[in-house]
């Protein structure tokens, strides 16, 4: 996922009337989701045409990429998703206006059509204003009349960390009637995302001068190293400002370490966005984290999946009955990612006649009310991870990045 963050032109003007062309609303971003199917590269150069509501009506390409798809993309992205104040005229009235703007998605560098950027000097620091006791805030060593951004939760780019698989089997169902759909025997194991949050704000000092309150979610993430460590998480749908450091160099991924092993992290390791640019580590006031019970909001776990795998019976003919050992998947969206028949065995329709699934024995009985099956055993444990590979059965997947 990338985040643009919209810039309001700077208007170097003399005039003293109220005319202004229309601007981003304050705090606009972009989301942009990376998996989308097209190549995003190439400079895109566009003008928006915004009406007197500031709703962007039309757009037309100012300067090609190269391919009339990223072009059209770019319009469409920024037409559904920008909300603008509109332009006024010399008494102060919203008309009609045009807003031009360059993207140039090769760089993830953003810049207007017209002028430079400017995002404001953001907010005076003091030790209220950043949520800080004056003994934190003091430890920051800021020069006076200092200034900071909020920061919003970015992304890291390491790999997600999980906790250990849980397993859950259902209770022993007795002997089941031989009838199409029964189930004879269950499990169920759940992969989560490692997730902590802050006990305390967390102050990052220059040249980010940032801060962030208590109960920041991070989430467990192991890095190039091999190493776990907690980073900053994002919650879904929602928009964020990633850190920028005194060159404008963007740093999407926050990480936090303990260099002295007393339990309390000391320092921040901050994950440039272009790969050539080194990771910088910073000192913060030694923080904790505790962990996440059962109020974690879903949207920290999309990443996590729940495996469920079953003994059913999937149809009965004369003189026997099929069985099959079957496997849902389900990200931690609620989507399906698979819904698979993984073994298959026939049982015949004879007393003490016996089949094997998995790691459950199953036997025939005949009674006065018919056929019967009994199961005997749990289906054994399936779900791992190892280094980058998520292992459920003969099933491999890539852990993915934070």
């Amino acid at each position: 996922m990338i985040v643009l963050t919209l810039l309001t032109l700077a208007q170097a003007t003399t005039n003293p009337s109220k005319a202004h062309g229309p601007v981003p609303a304050h705090g606009a971003t972009l989301e942009v989701d990376t998996t989308e199917p097209i190549d995003l590269k190439g400079v895109v150069g566009i003008v928006l045409s915004i009406d007197a509501t500031g709703k962007a009506t039309a757009c037309r390409v100012t300067q090609s990429s190269g391919s009339a798809a990223v072009d059209k993309w770019t319009c469409d992205l920024e037409m559904k998703a920008v909300r603008f104040e509109p332009a006024t005229d010399a008494e102060g009235n919203p008309i009609a206006g045009e807003w031009p703007q360059k993207i140039d998605w090769g760089s993830l560098s953003k810049s207007p059509a017209e002028g430079p950027g400017d995002d404001g000097p953001g907010e005076l620091a003091t030790p209220e204003a950043m949520h800080l006791t004056q003994a934190q805030f003091d430890a920051l060593h800021l020069q006076p009349g200092a200034h900071f951004h909020s920061a919003g939760p970015p992304t890291s780019d390491g790999l997600v960390a999980y906790r250990p698989p849980s397993y859950q089997a259902m209770p022993d169902p007795g002997a089941i009637a031989v009838r199409q759909g029964e189930v004879l025997a269950g499990a169920t194991m759940a992969l989560e995302e490692q997730a902590w949050r802050t006990d305390q704000p967390l102050a990052l000092p220059a040249p980010f001068i940032q801060t962030l309150p208590a109960g920041t979610p991070f989430g467990g993430t192991v890095g190039k190293s091999g190493a776990a460590m907690p980073c900053l998480l994002r919650e879904q749908g929602k928009a964020y400002s990633p850190l920028e450091d005194e060159k404008g160099q963007i740093y999407p991924g926050v990480c936090l370490v303990d260099a002295d092993g007393d339990g309390r992290y000391d320092h921040a390791r901050l994950i440039p966005y272009r790969k050539e640019n080194p990771e910088r580590e910073v000192p913060i006031v030694p923080i904790t984290l505790r962990p996440y019970g059962s109020d974690a909001p879903d949207a920290f776990f999309y990443h996590g999946y729940t495996s469920v795998r079953t003994i059913v019976i999937e149809y009965v003919e004369p003189g026997q009955a099929l069985l099959a050992l079957r496997e849902a998947v389900q990200d931690g969206n609620g989507h399906v990612v698979s819904n698979d028949i993984l073994q298959e065995r026939s049982i015949p329709l004879r007393d003490g006649a016996k089949a094997v699934l998995d790691a459950v024995s199953l036997t025939a009985r005949s009674g006065r009310k018919g056929w019967t099956i009994a199961a005997t055993g749990r289906i054994a444990p399936w779900l791992s991870v190892n280094g980058d590979q998520i292992i459920m059965g003969d099933r491999v997947m890539k852990v993915p990045l934070r």
